[in-house]
């Protein structure tokens, strides 16, 4: 359902697509969309998917024994429970709906939303590299920098809409990094570019809005 979370996702979708010139999630289909999100962020808990209309669309049910430790499965917070949800492979996906499905390029060399942030380059330094200390702060303050603006964006986009960030949470800090974010990086940086412009592409915090009602 549409509300303040789901709007909460969009702006983190935005915050990452204004640090890394791409958008984070550029799904060409509903399933390419889930499997990206399930891919770099996590699966959604078992609980969640569990109440989804749409579910069996997308994910199967498995009965596996609750010590069963893969990260490709979402397991119910009842620990004593045994179901839990799977995302369907590409293939079963396609003999399922008995189509091919539309797979978009992939623009980043890591899966990991930690790893996609941090192998962003830095902007280049204006310091003079004979000043050590000089140096060694800028390093440190980027670093910090770096690591809180990660944790504003996994705040934002939790998986689970009742653990995410509400606006409240945001005041403290996140207005900071929203205006600084397309700064800590420059466009030179970036390691890879998509073949057609970005304002051809349709937005990927829109696109996921319209899978959240489907699975």
């Amino acid at each position: 359902p549409y509300g303040m979370p789901i709007d909460m996702w969009s702006l983190g979708c935005v915050a990452a697509e204004l640090f890394l010139g791409l958008p984070i999630f550029p799904g060409s289909s509903e399933y390419d969309l889930l499997s990206r999100i399930c891919e770099t962020i996590g699966t959604p808990p078992a609980d969640m998917l569990g109440r989804a209309p749409n579910t069996n669309k997308f994910f199967t049910r498995v009965d596996v024994g609750f010590n069963d430790s893969s990260s490709s499965l979402a397991s119910t917070s009842d620990e004593t429970s045994s179901s839990k949800y799977k995302l369907m492979s590409l293939r079963e996906f396609e003999a399922r709906t008995g189509k091919r499905t539309a797979m978009g390029k992939k623009y980043f060399k890591y899966t990991e939303f930690s790893d996609i942030i941090a192998s962003i380059p830095y902007k280049a330094s204006t310091l003079d590299p004979s000043d050590e200390e000089a140096v060694e702060e800028e390093k440190r303050q980027r670093m910090v920098e770096r690591s809180s603006f990660y944790d504003l964006l996994t705040g934002m986009m939790e998986i689970d809409p009742s653990q995410r960030w509400t606006a409240n949470a945001l005041k403290p800090s996140g207005r900071c990094f929203l205006m600084r974010a397309s700064a800590l990086t420059s466009s030179q940086d970036f390691p890879m570019k998509p073949k057609q412009p970005l304002r051809k592409r349709k937005p990927s915090c829109w696109t996921f809005r319209s899978a959240t009602c489907t699975f």
